[in-house]
């Protein structure tokens, strides 16, 4: 009896090799493409860096203290992003509320577009470039952290903020 359980635990563990998917680059790019094209904050921020949330944190913590301190200049402040965030988002709303209220309206490149996909990794970065059929392209750079390809910047990230 003792033998086909083990036989069973090893067929368990040989399965679970073949199952175990990870993200390449590439894909972890296109599932940002796609979170951004949503407007969903929650998958667009699962998808950076612990630095660049972290970076992203500050910016809106700071913006949160200057709501406290001086409320016109935080107007101010936050009208370079349109009428996509509050005073009151700022200081009520986490992080990933946020960066998905800044994301509604905007339109991105369609993954549907790409023609060609280049990835160079390099231990445990990568640089992942994206071309489409109109001749543009977006870049990211990314690192392997909590075993997945995270977002360290990108040239999407940057014509937002």
């Amino acid at each position: 009896m003792a033998v086909p359980r083990k036989l069973f635990i090893t067929v368990l563990l040989l399965l679970g090799q073949f199952l175990v998917i990870q993200a390449d680059p590439i894909d972890t790019s296109l599932d940002f493409l796609t979170a951004l094209e949503r407007a969903d904050g929650e998958a667009v921020t699962a998808l950076l860096s612990r630095d660049l949330r972290q970076r992203l944190q500050d910016v809106f913590d700071q913006l949160s203290a200057l709501a406290a301190e001086n409320p016109d200049m935080l107007e101010a402040a936050l009208s370079r992003f349109g009428d996509r965030l509050t005073s009151t988002d700022i200081t009520e709303l986490p992080l990933e509320s946020l960066v998905g209220r800044l994301l509604e309206g905007r339109v991105f490149p369609d993954t549907g577009l790409i023609v060609l996909e280049n990835a160079i990794l390099e231990g445990r970065n990568a640089t992942v470039v994206l071309e489409f059929q109109d001749g543009g392209a977006v870049s990211f750079r990314m690192v392997w952290e909590e075993s997945d390809w995270r977002i360290a910047d990108s040239s999407v990230l940057n014509m937002l903020f």
